[in-house]
């Protein structure tokens, strides 16, 4: 059956699901919401969908289910969210869903009617099951943020604005877990930051990923810039990293195990686009595959996926090996997309830009490359929560560095912290340098705590391509 006959009867079925799913539950608990019901017609749970103006034909839709604030309603995250995927142009890959608790704000009790609307929702909006996510409000972040993780044969992750977590259930492989992308602020009087800082650290200490925002300017609130847009960046690349492929994107990721078809896939801009879509480590192996090839245009698409999908730990650690690569091009690309990793918490990724960024041995205007991809790496960062400790004491660092043009990118970066600068100036000399500098070093001590070590050559790197000082720059 041809390509676009089968998107367009994707379509319909959508449509037509949705249409019956809406004269099947047309009951209402409150105005506006419809009710999921079970056969012997007793509710489950009561919800209001949005879908897309115009769906996607080429892909399964995801679901973006929204969980309210304690008192309130089904509709209270909806426009948000579709506000949000709407600015990202992703409107149309989503279906978002508004569920109501069964009492004023989340509980337990809630949990086996929230499965059962996913189940429901997967069937009939023909939504793609790796790619269901939550976002929560208050008592709705308390519940995803112990629902998700818990649940994660279900739910990639969540972003969750305000809220603690209890209840989380002891996981063998925490790392594949779903996901949290978790925002507190610290001008929050109802949910005080403080008291969701050390849940927050347990969470990431026991293993688990994600990303961990304590805004210094958000009361209590969601959905707020500059998390909102960024934490709807980290969702789109996000995918379940637990539940199988369906057969056709497996019979897809097979194709690779074959060298010829491998070399034929890597050359077509609809096979990088598909690898991208199946995301999470499902993919990742295939991109790793590529990003070993012989072929520098191959490596290049490689790295640049890596700017849209989160794929798995081997993927991460060959960009670090193509830094030090003998093409411009493919240095470039693989900077861009570990600066989009770090910016996700990835650790290996923010590592590896803080040496390339410390190595005086490096060129010049590379340098100052790493540079500026950890000001956009701590930029959020710096504003209130300082967990990205290595990158900041670098940029901390490289106020004082012999390459002026550092030093002002390292300057500007830190000027998103609140209440710094002690009248430091990159243009003087070094001596009078000295004070401004080590009153900088103790503000970092303070937030950061003791420098960590940074060890230039990790992995056995020589002195590769992309080192040395480059003339004119």
């Amino acid at each position: 059956m041809p390509r676009q006959t089968c998107a367009m009867m994707r379509l319909i079925a959508v449509l037509i699901a949705v249409l019956l799913a809406t004269i099947e539950n047309a009951s209402a608990g409150e105005a506006g919401a419809s009710v999921l019901t079970d056969e012997a017609g007793h509710e489950v749970i009561a919800y209001v969908a949005r879908l897309p103006g115009k769906p996607r034909t080429d892909m399964k839709l995801a679901l973006l289910l929204t969980f309210h604030g304690r008192t309130g309603n089904a509709e209270q995250l909806l426009g948000p969210a579709s506000a949000a995927l709407e600015h990202d142009g992703l409107r149309d890959e989503y279906v978002v869903i508004g569920l109501k608790s069964k009492d004023v704000g989340w509980e337990e009790a809630d949990d086996a009617p929230v499965k059962t609307f996913i189940a429901w929702a997967i069937k009939t909006y023909h939504a793609d099951p790796r790619r269901i996510y939550g976002l929560g409000y208050s008592s709705g972040s308390f519940f995803l943020n112990r629902f998700a993780p818990n649940n994660s044969d279900l739910m990639a992750g969540a972003i969750t604005y305000v809220g603690g977590q209890f209840g989380l259930k002891q996981d063998e492989h925490p790392e594949t877990a779903a996901a949290l992308y978790w925002v507190v602020g610290q001008k929050d009087t109802t949910v005080k930051a403080d008291g969701v800082l050390p849940q927050m650290d347990a969470f990431r200490k026991a293993g688990y990923t994600g990303v961990y925002r304590d805004m210094r300017d958000l009361g209590h609130e969601a959905c707020k810039e500059p998390t909102m847009g960024d934490a709807i960046h980290w969702m789109q690349a996000l995918r379940n990293r637990r539940i199988a492929l369906e057969s056709d994107e497996q019979g897809f990721i097979d194709l690779f195990s074959d060298i010829e078809k491998a070399k034929h896939l890597f050359n077509q801009a609809g096979a990088w686009q598909r690898l991208i879509r199946i995301g999470g480590p499902q993919a990742g192996a295939i991109v790793a595959q590529a990003l070993a090839s012989d072929k520098e245009t191959v490596r290049v698409n490689a790295a640049l996926a890596c700017n849209y999908a989160i794929f798995d730990a081997s993927v991460t650690h060959s960009l670090v090996q193509l830094l030090d690569d003998k093409s411009t091009k493919l240095r470039e690309s693989a900077m861009a997309a570990l600066t989009t990793q770090a910016s996700w918490g990835d650790a290996t990724s923010q590592e590896a830009l803080c040496r390339f960024a410390r190595d005086s041995r490096r060129r010049a205007n590379e340098r100052r490359a790493a540079a500026a991809s950890l000001a956009s790496v701590c930029k959020i960062d710096l504003m209130g929560t300082f967990l990205d400790k290595v990158a900041i004491w670098t940029l901390v660092e490289l106020l004082d560095d012999e390459d002026a043009g550092l030093r002002q990118l390292a300057y500007s970066a830190l000027q998103v912290a609140d209440g710094v600068g002690f009248d430091y100036r990159p243009d003087l000399t070094k001596a009078k340098r000295r004070t401004s500098c080590e009153n900088w070093n103790e503000w970092c001590r303070k937030l950061c705590g003791e420098p960590p070590a940074v060890v230039l050559d990790a992995g056995g790197h020589g002195d590769g391509p992309g080192k040395g000082h480059d003339p004119g720059h």
